[in-house]
């Protein structure tokens, strides 16, 4: 082993699941943070898996640990101050984590999310504790509980939003540096005294990708089995989508992602020009011949990594009057086109070839250093500072 390697620090990454395959948003984001991280560390990352369930693949050089689930949620479960997530998860990987921590001393511990962060930080408590804040909980819960159409979904979502007023901004206190994906959450977590930096989803980089064709197709991308995703693409399919296809019958929905297969069953919409094709590994050729993607979320948190891989291959991105919290500072305007009347807006970005093209050139030069080394280099500058300077905590 070459000294340089042998000097290297060790990070441990506790997750809520494999990063890999990257088949959601959540799952590319832990995989490229992971992929920033090992650049400059040797890291292992912990995650349970359903009792049985093989290991993924993980990139060379990154040691995994997956580790068997076998428990069941518990009334106690909800009974707790600490998040009902946290709690599940860490009761399934906290053997093994001790283990892990006691045979590994980790220089820090990145933790993916910040509920299992509230839960676990005290196995480290005299180390580095990274927490990344994914979304702001009591946030994410508050939106679920509002949108929720069963009365018990609803119960439990208030009930992790009391709950999150206690245990968040506590556990943002404590780590040693909390990592924000977006401006106006990186506020909130300032505003409880946290330390925090804003790392965003990079962008995907392509050398060249042709501007929008005339098709007139649009793409939606996501994870359709989350319920928010599935309620707002089925409430689209019946409402929004029906008064397009009146205005300007040669349109096209083409639905991509995990659980997209089973959308169009028993829909008068699958013969309307709407085709769902699963999970689809590159979709580069997809957005080629779109010229728009929709977002049709209208509840949730954290930022939406599709939004991020749209712009990426510079096509804008049409939602409800909630994608407007995925508007950053320095965004070109109007690629992002937030709206109560998504209707108009699709037909008027399909009628306006020269004002998408005009937009697209603009995310070219937006996206064209915004990747994911620079975007998280934040995180990187902190460890290195804190690493070196060996400061106390």
């Amino acid at each position: 082993m070459s000294p340089n390697l042998a000097l290297r620090r060790k990070c441990l990454v506790v997750s809520v699941e494999s990063p890999w395959p990257a088949v959601n948003g959540g799952r590319a984001r832990v995989s490229n943070v992971v992929e920033q991280l090992a650049a400059s560390y040797d890291v292992t990352v912990i995650y349970p898996v359903k009792a049985g369930e093989p290991a993924s693949y993980a990139p060379p050089g990154v040691k995994q640990i997956a580790v068997d689930t076998a428990t069941e949620p518990r009334l106690r479960d909800r009974l707790s101050i600490l998040p009902r997530l946290g709690i599940i998860t860490l009761r399934t990987i906290a053997p093994e984590l001790k283990i892990v921590m006691d045979q590994l001393r980790p220089d820090f511990v990145y933790w993916t999310h910040s509920y299992i962060a509230a839960v676990g930080m005290k196995s480290n408590r005299d180390g580095l504790n990274l927490v990344e804040f994914a979304n702001i909980e009591g946030k994410r819960s508050l939106s679920l509980g509002r949108s929720s159409k069963r009365i018990r979904n609803r119960v439990s979502a208030f009930s992790e939003y009391l709950k999150s007023l206690w245990w968040e901004p506590r556990c943002a206190r404590r780590a040693s540096l909390t990592i924000s994906l977006h401006h106006q959450e990186a506020k909130i977590l300032q505003a409880s005294g946290a330390k925090v930096v804003l790392a965003q989803n990079g962008f995907s980089q392509h050398e060249y990708f042709p501007s929008s064709p005339d098709s007139r197709r649009i793409l939606a991308v996501g994870s359709w089995t989350y319920g928010p995703n599935r309620s707002a693409i089925e409430s689209f399919l019946e409402g929004e989508w029906v008064e397009i296809l009146r205005q300007a019958p040669t349109m096209e929905l083409v639905i991509a992602g995990s659980g997209s297969e089973g959308l169009l069953d028993g829909r008068v919409s699958k013969v309307q020009q709407v085709s769902a094709l699963g999970f689809v590994d590159d979709l580069s050729q997809i957005f080629r011949d779109s010229f728009c993607l929709l977002a049709p979320a209208t509840s949730g948190g954290g930022s939406q990594l599709k939004i991020a891989e749209a712009l990426s291959h510079h096509r804008p991105v049409i939602g409800p009057a909630f994608l407007a919290r995925e508007v950053s500072p320095e965004m070109p305007e109007g690629v992002l086109i937030a709206s109560d009347d998504i209707v108009s807006s699709v037909i008027e970005l399909a009628q306006s070839p020269s004002h998408r093209h005009l937009l697209e050139r603009k995310l070219l030069a937006f996206v064209a250093d915004r990747t994911w080394h620079r975007n998280f280099l934040p995180v990187r500058t902190w460890l290195t500072e804190t690493l070196r300077e060996n400061r106390p905590l």
